[in-house]
């Protein structure tokens, strides 16, 4: 519809400067004639008297044939004139027309490339050349999807937010620290850079809009400034990409003997505020509520149990149908009035291998009798499953727990949370 809307438009405005030429074509012809005519009678006026009537007649009759054929000569120069200025002036207005199309669209790739004879053209197509670079620049620093937002709805960018469903993404580097130490700025800089156009260019292609960069952490988020129904599947698909993509950044680093960059993912879905936020002078677009922190929290606590993806309850519990996890635990997290369930992002069910689906159940049976109280049959199970994957760092700490609570039970009222009170891992 948009599109009709802008055809007809343009259309339209052809349609106004065509009509706009045609009526002064016109009305100069119609001078031209008119003079014609004036100065035909002037002449003849002037020697009216010095001649006799078959003279006048046949005077008058050459003269009004002169002008006429003067007059044709004249329109037809005119005409030849004025259609050459017309052209000359369409062209470039035409191709300036398509060019500003193509800014608002953010389509900022190909320069400006229009030829011209006109000085005015000519400045008004070097500004606008600068201002698609500028705008280049300036799309690096601002979401696109926020920008055609913007775009679209004529708004002005002002302070302020609304309450949402989203989903939000935090990603660290494993020892970070400790790798900057080992490299040198310039590497380190050319490897990061590396990192974080997979990372970007993951999440955008999610659909995603990628908030800010903090040291070596990426903070995304889904669900905004467009609307996504399935902003949490997306956003463990975008998880699951980088994870993939990363492992082979890393192989290619590890054989050019550079450092590798293992990455920790954390997802949080939930109500939280998005909007502008910021001063009069500067804004940014972004997030805020429990759940973000909730998020930055989970990509830390992969230190804890050895994962690379760890998503909320409300992240699983929105793709359920099409991803496959496992439970990792039930938290008591300082800030949270409710224990928070925890899973650890395997990937989507149709990836799923045969023995992956085997493990994940036994895996599923063993917690089961864990929460159950029943010690014995977990450890005998978790220790079963240690077999198959002895690497496991979840299955040896469950071994652990059961050890200890056959030695030391829990209260009678536990139902299966651990206490986590620390806030080393919030970001927000």
């Amino acid at each position: 519809m948009a599109r009709e809307e802008s055809m007809k438009s343009r259309f339209t405005g052809m349609f106004q400067i065509k009509n706009s030429f045609f009526l002064v074509l016109g009305l100069v012809q119609a001078m031209i004639i008119v003079l014609a005519t004036l100065m035909t009678r002037l002449t003849l006026h002037s020697i009216d008297a010095y001649l006799t009537p078959a003279a006048y007649d046949d005077l008058e009759h050459r003269l009004i044939l002169s002008a006429v054929v003067i007059s044709i000569i004249c329109i037809a120069i005119t005409g030849v004139v004025f259609t050459l200025l017309y052209r000359g002036i369409r062209r470039p207005l035409l191709a300036l027309v398509a060019e500003t199309g193509k800014i608002k669209n953010l389509d900022l790739k190909d320069k400006v490339e229009i030829e011209t004879s006109l000085v005015e053209f000519e400045k008004l197509i070097c500004t606008i050349s600068e201002m698609k670079t500028w705008l280049q620049s300036f799309q690096k620093y601002v979401p696109e999807n926020v920008l055609r937002e913007l775009i679209e709805t004529n708004q002005e960018a002002c302070m302020g937010g609304e309450l949402k469903e989203l989903t939000v993404f935090f990603s660290d580097i494993v020892g970070f620290t400790a790798i900057t130490e080992k490299m040198q700025p310039t590497e380190l800089t050319q490897q990061l850079s590396e990192y974080f156009k997979i990372v970007t260019n993951i999440v955008m292609e999610h659909k995603g809009t990628v908030d800010k960069y903090i040291g070596d952490t990426v903070m995304a988020f889904w669900g905004a400034p467009v609307a996504l129904e399935e902003h949490a599947l997306l956003a463990c698909r975008a998880a699951l990409a980088c994870r993939s993509e990363l492992d082979k950044l890393c192989l290619q680093w590890k054989t050019e003997g550079k450092h590798e960059f293992r990455t920790r993912i954390g997802l949080s879905t939930g109500k939280m505020i998005v909007g502008n936020f910021g001063s009069d002078h500067r804004l940014n677009y972004s997030v805020l509520g429990d759940d973000v922190n909730l998020a930055s929290r989970l990509e830390g606590l992969n230190k804890l149990y050895s994962t690379s993806i760890l998503i909320s309850d409300a992240t699983y519990r929105r793709c359920v149908a099409k991803v496959e996890a496992r439970f990792i635990d039930l938290l008591t997290i300082k800030g949270k009035a409710e224990p928070v369930r925890i899973y650890e992002l395997i990937g989507e069910r149709p990836d799923i291998s045969p023995q992956q689906r085997e493990s994940l159940h036994l895996y599923s049976r063993a917690m089961e009798r864990y929460l159950a109280l029943d010690w014995d049959m977990a450890l005998k199970l978790f220790r079963e499953l240690q077999v198959g994957e002895p690497g496991d760092a979840v299955t040896a700490l469950y071994i652990e727990r059961c050890r200890q609570f056959k030695e030391t039970p829990p209260e009678p009222e536990w139902a299966g949370n651990h206490s986590y009170t620390t806030k080393m891992f919030t970001r927000r």
